[in-house]
């Protein structure tokens, strides 16, 4: 009998995580490696990336998004408008989605959720809208449904989420 390879999900510090699907998809979810004082430093990602997740546009969930994007050859999947922000600034590609929307991403159905947080993003040119913040409903065959809730309050409808 062969034994089942499990979902395997490494919290990387602050809000980075690591979800790693028995099919072999792995998804990082808001990457803050650089500057970020909890990232494990001994921790190497894995050699492909296939997706990247993000809630918000604050740098502490997207600063790494372009460098591990480019160097993976990752699909960026986040709401519209930080999509083509992403996209804009040299990620090849992206998937821009809205609230309430599923995406299939290989053997995951990515839901995007409501969240309660400011989102804006900052760079060399000023503050930018780039949509809401968000979470992400992940729903993996073979393997657990996880809910990432991105930066958020506690909002009733969490018990709909659920």
């Amino acid at each position: 009998m062969t034994a089942q390879k499990a979902t395997r999900i490494t919290w990387l510090g602050h809000a980075t995580v690591l979800v790693q699907t028995p099919a072999g998809t792995n998804i990082l979810i808001d990457p803050f490696i650089a500057h970020n004082p909890k990232y494990p430093t001994a921790f190497s990602l894995p050699s492909k990336i296939q997706y990247i997740l993000l809630t918000h546009g604050h740098g502490d969930h997207i600063s790494d998004a372009m460098p591990v994007a480019q160097k993976h050859g990752s699909t960026v999947v986040a709401i519209y408008e930080l999509a083509a922000y992403i996209g804009s600034k040299g990620v090849a590609n992206t998937i821009g989605m809205n609230l309430g929307g599923t995406v299939q991403l290989d053997d995951v159905a990515a839901t995007m959720v409501e969240a309660k947080h400011s989102a804006a993003a900052q760079d060399e040119h000023g503050t930018h809208e780039v949509g809401v913040a968000t979470g992400f409903v992940l729903t993996i065959a073979g393997g657990p449904v996880i809910y990432d809730s991105g930066d958020t309050t506690v909002f009733g409808d969490m018990n709909l989420i659920r």
